[in-house]
């Protein structure tokens, strides 16, 4: 059955870039509208409030793919000189998704409430509850690196 799998994804890989990078794009775009319509439906929008924040999350959205798509490195075995540029590249792509969302939250504010707010700039907090968590390490008490410890596994970090 494995071996079915992996012939069958080589197939699709393998199958017309233009129609493949067409397709990709379609259901991009299908699965950002249905996840806007998530969100407008989490927040409790009205239709006045929901008319005028689809069209922003959209945007903002968009913005961050951009961001992202400009940094995106291409899975293969880099060499040092392409693993340090790659960390660099790390810090302006983290740089410029924090500028895009400031921006945005100046815009989302406008008309949301600090609840809303959260929904869409800490989403990760409405799924786990307070603080966030993930998993099952109680607060503060989170392995990092199979290290122990506290927050940064046994020591502080090194920048």
């Amino acid at each position: 059955m494995k071996k079915f799998m992996t012939l069958l994804l080589l197939m699709v890989v393998g199958m017309g870039a233009g129609f493949a990078q067409e397709f990709d794009r379609e259901k991009a775009e299908e699965r950002l509208n249905k996840m806007i319509e998530r969100k407008a439906t989490e927040l409790k929008l009205d239709d006045e409030t929901a008319a005028w924040f689809k069209p922003l999350y959209k945007e903002y959205n968009m913005a961050l793919f951009v961001v992202a798509h400009k940094y995106r490195v291409e899975k293969k075995e880099l060499d040092d000189a392409e693993i340090l540029e790659s960390i660099v590249n790390s810090f302006s792509r983290a740089e410029e998704e924090v500028a895009v969302k400031r921006t945005y939250f100046l815009k989302f504010q406008e008309k949301l409430t600090p609840q809303q707010l959260r929904s869409v700039f800490m989403p990760r907090m409405n799924r786990q509850g307070q603080g966030g968590q993930r998993g099952g390490f109680p607060r503060g008490e989170r392995s990092f690196g199979g290290h122990g410890g506290g927050q940064w596994g046994g020591g502080e970090p090194n920048f």
